[in-house]
């Protein structure tokens, strides 16, 4: 059987595609296997994240039983005992998160409803503002993720917060001052009318003793000259 250079082409052509073909598939599965890898290699990461924060949890669930080891993981011991128990159990509820996220267990959606409802309490708004920077300088890029998504939440939660307390300082009613009763000058008035009265009565009387006086001695005078005149020299 003669084959002609037509079919040798045509076979050549066939031989190319599949050759083709056969690189593109491989290059599939070798994406695949990279892949697969990737995600072993996560889930082992997420894997041992979570036998450590389990191992946490447990000596921190120890310790919430007996506060006095509390301060052993940092908590101040100016805090009260119940304090120390509400900052410790708020601490785990972001470590959840934290991991559920990581492992996608918690979708963001369902995150961000969750900050919405907890950064509405004084408590954890308090947590994470001294708590953030641990999960924003973060290695993990899934810890910068969630205290990307904490922030947005937090900022705006303290924010609202702030405006309330302006608002509630607004309303707040001014602090009842006593009007200033002004005093009745009326009465001080009139002594001092009746006292003016007074003095000017003394002058005058003080006056008319004076002229009754000086009339006196006039009189005096000058029947005293009469007298001196009717009288005979001897």
């Amino acid at each position: 059987m003669v084959v002609s250079y037509a079919d040798w082409k045509t076979l050549s052509d066939i031989g190319q595609a599949f050759g083709t073909l056969s690189a593109l598939i491989s290059a599939l599965a070798l994406l695949g296997v990279a892949r697969s890898l990737g995600l072993e290699k996560r889930q082992t990461r997420v894997a041992e994240l979570d036998l450590v924060r389990g191992m946490r949890l447990e000596l921190l669930l120890f310790a919430l039983q007996n506060p006095r080891l509390l301060p052993l993981w940092g908590y101040p011991t100016s805090l009260s005992e119940n304090a120390m128990i509400d900052r410790a159990y708020v601490s785990s509820i972001f470590v959840y998160y934290d991991v559920a996220l990581a492992s996608g267990y918690l979708e963001e959606l369902e995150l961000r409803g969750a900050f919405s409802r907890l950064f509405e309490r004084d408590d954890c708004r308090d947590f994470w503002r001294e708590a953030r920077v641990v999960y924003v300088e973060g290695r993990s890029a899934d810890s910068r993720r969630f205290a990307a998504i904490a922030d947005e939440y937090f900022f705006l939660a303290d924010e609202t917060a702030w405006l309330d307390s302006l608002v509630v300082d607004d309303r707040r009613p001014a602090a009842h001052v006593e009007p200033v009763r002004q005093l009745d000058s009326t009465p001080d008035r009139r002594a001092d009318s009746r006292l003016a009265a007074s003095l000017l009565c003394l002058q005058l009387l003080s006056r008319l003793v004076w002229c009754s006086a000086g009339f006196a001695v006039n009189v005096r005078h000058s029947s005293g000259g009469r007298r001196n005149a009717s009288m005979p020299r001897r």
